[in-house]
């Protein structure tokens, strides 16, 4: 007779929860888009609004503000855990896609760096949320891999906004392009609220 010390373990496969490894790296993703966007555009901006060095500055300080309020600000009221996550993720991609809708009315550096904390504040947003899926999504086994994952995602999303900017700023004015870019932000604001409202439905659906 076996006791219970010595039984048989059976091993069991845990995996990371697909849908929200997908919704973080999508979070990431965006986030990376945001910053290579900012990057890119400021020596249009230099040209265009007369921007100094100083004001250069003044407006990444602005932008990196912004997001540290904001991820602070989740983390303080417990929106980056639990159901909320999905709300954090959704208002954030919006206020970003708002947020780049609304750069062309920049007329100078004061109102362009107030305009990039609010764009930092929405980047903060989303960034938040997807620590928060990852924390929810993840093993300890895979851990590793997904933070990988997750720096590749960022790092695409820079990499392939910049590239945007280098290609298309001599062909579209750069007003058209911030609200070309809004775009993006805004669909995965709404995707990811549909996946919330499929998610409680599901939910809903299984208490019965």
């Amino acid at each position: 007779m076996q006791t219970a010390a010595s039984a048989p373990v059976t091993p069991v496969r845990i995996t990371p929860d697909p849908e929200r490894v997908r919704a973080a790296m999508t979070g990431l993703l965006l986030l990376g888009a945001v910053i290579g966007f900012v990057g890119a555009m400021l020596p249009v901006w230099a040209g265009r609004l007369s921007l100094d060095l100083l004001d250069a500055g003044r407006c990444l300080s602005a932008l990196g503000a912004g997001s540290l309020v904001a991820a602070l600000a989740a983390r303080k009221a417990s929106w980056d855990q639990g159901p909320r996550l999905r709300k954090l993720f959704a208002a954030g991609a919006l206020l970003c896609g708002a947020t780049l809708f609304c750069l062309p009315l920049a007329t100078d550096p004061n109102v362009l760096a107030l305009q990039l904390s609010a764009l930092g504040a929405g980047g903060g947003a989303v960034s938040a949320a997807a620590a928060g899926l990852l924390r929810s999504a993840t093993t300890g086994r895979r851990i590793s891999a997904l933070l990988n994952l997750a720096g590749v995602s960022f790092g695409l999303g820079a990499i392939v906004s910049s590239a945007s900017v280098w290609w298309l700023v001599d062909l579209v004015s750069w007003q058209t392009l911030a609200r070309v870019c809004a775009v993006g932000p805004m669909i995965v604001a709404v995707l990811n609220w549909r996946a919330r409202v499929r998610s409680c439905r599901r939910g809903a659906s299984e208490r019965e």
